[in-house]
């Protein structure tokens, strides 16, 4: 009675109604389509990230690597500076050597200042020569 009742018989009836309609076909041929795309992105995804990966590693050697050099170079520049700052102590042979340069600099600015107040008062002097005590050349 259960495979002979109109229950039984209707639903079978919708299921192969449903099996064989278009809009069935039309849905599993989209959702093959879309399978398809999605297993090229995935593939397309795949050979991003190992070419990402291979590049990456690459920079961060290149990275480490200037890292690296620029700690060289800091460590360089902090002896330069340690040597700079111990010849300029103040009992640095240096800084006294530099010290006695600029007071000889200062001395000889001044006596160029006198010469250059003495010519202009007296211009004849650089043809005649400077007067002796006596007032003869």
């Amino acid at each position: 009675s259960l495979v002979n009742s109109e229950n039984l018989q209707n639903t079978l009836s919708g299921m192969d109604e449903l099996a064989n309609s278009e809009d069935l076909r039309q849905a599993l041929a989209a959702l093959k389509t879309s399978l398809e795309s999605f297993d090229q992105a995935m593939a397309s995804v795949r050979t991003l990230a190992t070419n990402t990966d291979a590049r990456v590693g690459s920079l961060t050697d290149v990275m480490v690597d200037a890292a690296r050099e620029l700690q060289a170079m800091l460590e360089n520049a902090e002896s330069a500076l340690t040597g700079f700052e111990r010849s300029m102590s103040a009992d640095s042979d240096l800084r006294a050597r530099t010290t006695r340069a600029m007071e000889e600099l200062g001395r000889a600015a001044g006596a160029v200042r006198s010469l250059a107040e003495y010519l202009e008062r007296h211009p004849e002097a650089l043809i005649r020569g400077k007067a002796k005590d006596g007032g003869t050349r």
